[in-house]
């Protein structure tokens, strides 16, 4: 089961480097961090036009001006750093669980082909009672009326039908991809923001972060559920037995 959730929350989400439009001055963090105290976002600014400070906005003047910390980026991307390190997996692991996802797949896949079975052979009776039917109206056996009465709820379940045959068809060709691509983008998470430009890191940490917290001069990350699983996984050493 938490194999098909990683899967699920993967598919409704998905990162890939594309081309962008470069701000004048991409902060990696903008709009990602907010303060634990009260709960304004954190801003980014350029100090002596080639150094970079976070700090509250205290929108709601809670702090004293004095109390506002100004951090460098730099702090940030070494916190970052470390949770992101924390998601390699050992080579000996990511074997195991591909193994495990490869076979949850393959019973997926006999799931989903006889849901497609059981549906198809709905729609082989839906298609013969409309034949029926059309054969009726033709013949005066019935009314016009209740034809097109009866042939409206026909086709309102013919293509409830059409539309669950190929939700399990995309299903069963995504699953695999999707759940691999989770691992791969764990196992690389360090190595693709490291390798990636300002704004390409934002996006990265935007896919993969949900509410972080700055406190004090330390912010606390959480990951994305998918990912938050993975890592309680790595720090518990449980991989084998989930």
């Amino acid at each position: 089961n938490r194999v098909y959730k990683l899967v699920d929350d993967i598919r409704k989400k998905g990162w890939h480097k594309k081309p962008f439009k470069w701000a004048s001055n991409p902060f990696v963090f903008r709009g990602l961090i907010k303060c634990g105290s009260c709960g304004c976002m954190i801003t980014g600014e350029m100090a002596k036009k080639k150094y970079r400070y976070y700090h509250c906005t205290n929108y709601f003047k809670k702090h004293a001006k004095s109390e506002v910390e100004w951090i460098k980026e730099e702090d940030f991307i070494d916190q970052i750093a470390v949770l992101l390190k924390k998601l390699q997996m050992p080579d000996y692991v990511l074997e195991e669980l591909t193994g495990i996802l490869k076979k949850s797949h393959n019973d997926e896949s006999s799931y989903y082909k006889r849901n497609v079975s059981v549906l198809e052979q709905e729609l082989g009776r839906i298609k013969s009672k409309l034949e029926v039917m059309y054969e009726d109206k033709l013949e005066g056996r019935i009314t016009n009326d209740i034809y097109d009465k009866k042939a409206l709820e026909y086709f309102k379940k013919r293509d409830d039908i059409v539309m669950q045959i190929e939700n399990h068809t995309k299903a069963d060709s995504n699953y695999y991809v999707e759940a691999t691509k989770v691992l791969n983008v764990a196992q690389r998470a360090h190595e693709i923001f490291e390798g990636s430009e300002d704004e390409e890191k934002r996006q990265f940490l935007q896919f993969m972060l949900q509410n972080s917290v700055l406190n004090g001069r330390k912010v606390d990350f959480t990951l994305q559920t998918t990912f938050q699983q993975l890592l309680e996984y790595t720090e518990h050493q449980a991989w084998l037995r989930d």
